[in-house]
C-alpha cells in the first residue's frame, strides 16, 4: 500500500468512533500534508516528522536514507528535460540524445564516406607509387633534383656541349662545332636553322666573320620562323648597311630595326623552329663566315640545317620550293 494511503488510513482510525486520543501532540503548529510518525518507548504517540531528505518505507517503517538505488528502487525512464536519457538501454539512449551514429568502433575498423574513399584512391604515396595515366609537368626543371619533362630531355640528349652554349643568346648550333669557314656569294641569301632551347626576348643578331667583306650596296641579318612545310617567314631584321661583316676574325652583331613594319625586339619561343639568315648585295669580295663544314648533304635532311636562295637583292620570306640545301650551316645567334 502506498505510504500516503497507509498514513491516511491510520489517521482515520485514530480519530474514529473507538476514540484513542489525539493523533498528534502538536496540532497547533501542524500543517496540511505534513508527515507524522510514531514515537515513544511506552505507549506510542503520533508526532510530527522533522528534518528533510530522502526517506524509505520498509514494512510500514519510515527511515532516512542517503541515496536511492536507481536499479531496484526506481522504475520507468527519466526524461531528457529532467537530466535523464529517456531510455532503458545504451542503444536507445544514444538515439534519444541524438547520438545514434556514435559508437566505440576502433579507428582501424571505421568506414569512410564514398566521397572520401574516391579521394583516397586518387592520392600518390610519398614513399613511391605507380601512375596509371600520364603525369604532365608545368615546366622544365629549374633545380638540380627537379623532374625532367620529355621536351627537356629531347633537347639535350643528342647535344654533347650543353654547358657551353651562350648564356644570353640562342645559337644555331654550339660554337664548338663551328670549326670551318665558308665564303658568301653576292646576292645569295643563306639560312641556318635551329630549334630554340629556351624562350627569350631578342634585340640583336650576330655571326662570326672570318674574312671581311669589301664593297657592295647592302648587307643584312634576319630572323625567320620555319614551318613544317619548309616555308620560312622573315619576322625580324637588322638595318641594311655597307659596313656590316667588314672586320675579319670578329663577331658582327647588329640590333634589330623596326623600319619597314618589322620590330626592334622579338620573342623567341622555346621549342619553335627558326632560322638566322644573311645576305650581301654587290660585294666585290664576299665575307667568309664560321660554319659547321661537316654537315654536307646531311644539312638537307629533315629537319633541315641549312638552305640558300640565289639572285636576291634582300632578305625575304620563301617557300620550300624556292630554297636549296646548303651544306655548311653558319654559326649565328639571336641575343637579348
Amino acid at each position: 500500500m502506498p505510504f500516503d494511503a497507509l498514513l491516511g488510513r491510520f489517521l482515520s482510525h485514530s480519530h474514529g468512533s473507538s476514540g484513542g486520543g489525539d493523533a498528534s501532540t502538536d496540532t497547533t503548529t501542524s500543517v496540511d500534508s505534513e508527515v507524522a510518525v510514531f514515537s515513544g518507548a511506552g505507549g506510542k504517540t503520533l508526532k510530527r516528522a522533522t528534518g528533510s531528505g530522502i526517506a524509505r518505507l520498509v514494512s510500514g517503517v519510515l527511515s532516512a536514507v542517503s541515496n536511492v538505488s536507481l536499479t531496484s528502487e526506481v522504475t520507468g525512464t527519466l526524461p531528457v528535460a529532467n537530466g535523464g536519457t529517456n531510455a532503458g538501454t545504451a542503444s536507445d539512449a544514444r538515439i534519444s540524445l541524438g547520438l545514434g551514429s556514435v559508437d566505440n568502433t576502433s579507428d582501424t575498423n571505421k568506414s569512410v564516406s564514398t566521397a572520401q574513399n574516391a579521394a583516397d584512391l586518387l592520392r600518390l604515396l610519398k614513399a613511391g607509387d605507380t601512375m596509371t595515366g600520364p603525369l604532365v609537368l608545368s615546366a622544365d626543371p629549374t633545380v638540380a633534383l627537379g623532374a625532367a619533362t620529355k621536351q627537356y630531355v629531347d633537347g639535350i640528349q643528342a647535344d654533347p656541349f650543353t654547358s657551353d652554349y651562350l648564356t644570353t643568346a640562342t645559337e644555331t648550333f654550339n660554337r664548338r662545332l663551328a670549326q670551318s669557314s665558308v665564303g658568301g656569294v653576292a646576292g645569295q641569301m643563306v639560312l641556318s636553322y635551329f630549334t630554340a632551347r629556351e624562350s627569350r626576348t631578342i634585340s640583336k643578331l650576330g655571326v662570326a666573320v672570318v674574312g671581311a667583306a669589301v664593297g657592295g650596296t647592302a648587307r643584312r641579318l634576319g630572323l625567320f620562323t620555319a614551318a613544317d612545310d619548309g616555308t620560312v617567314t622573315l619576322v625580324a631584321r637588322s638595318a641594311a648597311n655597307t659596313t656590316m661583316f667588314g672586320t675579319a676574325n670578329a663577331i658582327a652583331e647588329e640590333v634589330l630595326d623596326a623600319t619597314g613594319g618589322f620590330v626592334s625586339t622579338y620573342n623567341v619561343v622555346k621549342g619553335t623552329r627558326y632560322a638566322i639568315g644573311y645576305i650581301t648585295v654587290g660585294t666585290t669580295t664576299a665575307p667568309t663566315f664560321r660554319v659547321n663544314g661537316g654537315a654536307g648533304a646531311m644539312a638537307g635532311l629533315s629537319p633541315v640545317l641549312g638552305t640558300s636562295r640565289s639572285s636576291q637583292t634582300d632578305l625575304a620570306s620563301a617557300t620550300a620550293a624556292q630554297l636549296s640545301a646548303f651544306g655548311s650551316p653558319t654559326w649565328a645567334y639571336a641575343a637579348t
